[in-house]
């Protein structure tokens, strides 16, 4: 064989060896070749494409970015999710995030590509306002006051709190050394501000300006309180009675940096455990005697009369109220009305929290990775919304409504960081 044949067969050979080894690459093919667009079906958004019929088709992969420069060839941290099957052309969308405690107002991008045997088909880009609202890592959610928007949160150390106002957009940082909770109580006064009340002891509690934890006033009285809630100028109270040796349901007047007793009501085998809980309309109130519930009607003048007290199945210290307290959720799921008739159940989850919508025409509450809303007077589930993230383990989430909006304050577990990571999401109904 000449010399000239032999190179010409090892170009050729060389050619065929090159090809196969052939890289990975967007620009095989014209760019936005797929069409991807933003739908939403039942308060659920979906990304949705068009259909990639080739014969060496192996999978779609979803991009999501913070930013709208997405390299489908490079960016495989921004890799959300795989799909196998090419007759699959949807996926429910899921939101960027930051890696700092922020306020989030950009945009997520969208992106879709489909990987062939040696290419990538890659579509075009688009875009959607945020769910998320913030986001903080090794943070811990405390309390929301719905009235206001704000959300309070903690660090590692509990000596720091992050406060959130929807209102405004914006966070704050305070140094704050006591402790908040879900159950911790605020008042409104006259002028409709807001401050949370911290026992400072079973003698005194204060009160703190609800937007900067500055101190308003500390509230000294004489009786010893177990437990107590407020609404308007009158602080219900679960206090002990020396005379007797036994506790008392009283309600107290807010006078100043003082309170007095107005009056007085026998609590039925009442116990230092027991959680008071107030409508928002200050007419119901409602005692948890640990497996049972006790409920009142509220006078203007903060008289209580007793109306009933029922078994429970559900043995915890959180109950969940409508406006106007005719209805409320146990943490079970169970619900009552004011007359402590059992409804129905609307299931238990051990990662999410009930709220009423202000209107009190919907329940929602968290469960797993989505949250469902039910009609809160046929008590029948609407739909359920998802909740996703890209690498997180959803384990807690708390509803709330705020101008009439739905917003959730979750909870997850980062798998790639293993740091506690909290958002607070917008969703629409």
């Amino acid at each position: 064989m000449k010399t000239s044949t032999k190179l010409i067969l090892l170009f050729i050979s060389s050619i065929i060896i090159l090809s196969g080894c052939k890289k990975l690459s967007e620009n095989s093919y014209p760019k936005d070749s797929i069409v991807l667009s933003l739908t939403t079906i039942n308060g659920t958004e979906l990304l949705s494409w068009t259909k990639v019929n080739a014969s060496d088709f192996k999978r779609y992969e979803i991009y999501a970015s913070s930013t709208d420069n997405i390299d489908v060839i490079n960016s495989t941290d921004k890799l959300i999710g795989t799909i196998s099957d090419f007759e699959k052309t949807t996926f429910v969308s899921i939101d960027a995030f930051s890696d700092t405690d922020s306020i989030l107002t950009n945009k997520t991008y969208f992106k879709v590509a489909a990987v062939l045997q040696d290419r990538k088909l890659s579509s075009n880009v688009i875009g959607k306002n945020s769910d998320i609202i913030f986001s903080g890592k090794n943070l811990f959610f405390e309390k929301v006051i719905p009235e206001k928007g704000f959300l309070y949160f903690a660090n590692n150390n509990f000596n720091d709190q992050i406060i959130i106002d929807l209102e405004n957009n914006s966070k704050k940082n305070v140094s704050f050394t006591q402790s908040i909770s879900t159950s911790t109580p605020y008042f409104m006064d006259a002028d409709l501000n807001y401050s949370l009340l911290i026992p400072t002891g079973s003698y005194d509690f204060t009160m703190y300006n609800s937007e900067n934890l500055s101190i308003n006033k500390t509230v000294n009285h004489t009786d010893y309180f177990y437990n107590f809630a407020m609404h308007n100028n009158h602080l219900f109270a679960i206090y002990y009675n020396p005379s007797t040796g036994g506790n008392l349901l009283g309600t107290y007047l807010l006078n100043g940096n003082s309170i007095s007793l107005q009056y007085s009501i026998n609590t039925p085998n009442s116990t230092s455990a027991n959680y008071i809980f107030v409508s928002n309309d200050g007419t119901k109130l409602y005692i948890v005697l640990s497996n049972e519930v006790a409920a009142y009607n509220v006078a203007m003048d903060g008289k209580l009369t007793y109306i009933n007290q029922q078994f429970i199945s559900s043995n915890s210290n959180a109950l969940t109220l409508n406006q106007n307290g005719s209805k409320f959720i146990a943490f079970n799921g169970d619900v009552y009305d004011d007359q402590l008739q059992f409804k129905k159940s609307i299931g238990f989850s051990n990662t999410g929290f009930y709220c009423f919508s202000q209107d009190g025409s919907k329940i929602v509450y968290g469960n797993n990775n989505q949250i469902e809303v039910y009609d809160a007077t046929t008590l029948n589930k609407i739909k359920s919304i998802p909740i996703s993230f890209k690498n997180l383990t959803i384990n807690s989430i708390t509803p709330f409504f705020y101008n009439n909006m739905l917003y959730c304050s979750a909870q997850g577990f980062d798998n790639n960081t293993f740091q506690q990571t909290n958002f607070i999401i917008k969703k629409s109904l």
